[in-house]
């Protein structure tokens, strides 16, 4: 989505400047606020939800993203990621979720 050149040099560039660390900041205590909250209303299900997709997501990733160094570790592990079984997991786990979804709020 622009100069490849400059996108290698931004990731390679360890320096963070303060609003970068105020940005992470705010996303652990929004992460932490919603935990908190899904703790404290026994919304179980919906952590083990959050979980699942996480976990699920990667893959569907590794698959469909293109990346900007051909040898970095993002792309050695989609070349080596077996394509077949990947597909089949993902579609397996989120017609399992979306039936728990379904029962879950029939109930």
């Amino acid at each position: 989505m622009g100069d490849r050149n400059r996108t290698l040099a931004i990731m390679k560039d360890p320096n963070c400047g303060p609003a970068g660390v105020i940005v992470i900041v705010l996303i652990i205590l929004l992460k932490f606020a919603a935990l908190y909250t899904l703790v404290i209303t026994h919304e179980w299900i919906t952590l083990l939800l959050a979980i699942i997709l996480a976990r699920t997501l990667l893959p569907l990733l590794f698959l469909t993203t293109p990346y900007v160094r051909s040898n970095g570790l993002g792309s050695s592990l989609a070349t080596h990621q077996p394509r077949r079984w990947s597909l089949f997991i993902i579609v397996i786990t989120f017609v399992l979720v979306s039936l728990l979804t379904i029962i879950v709020i029939s109930f």
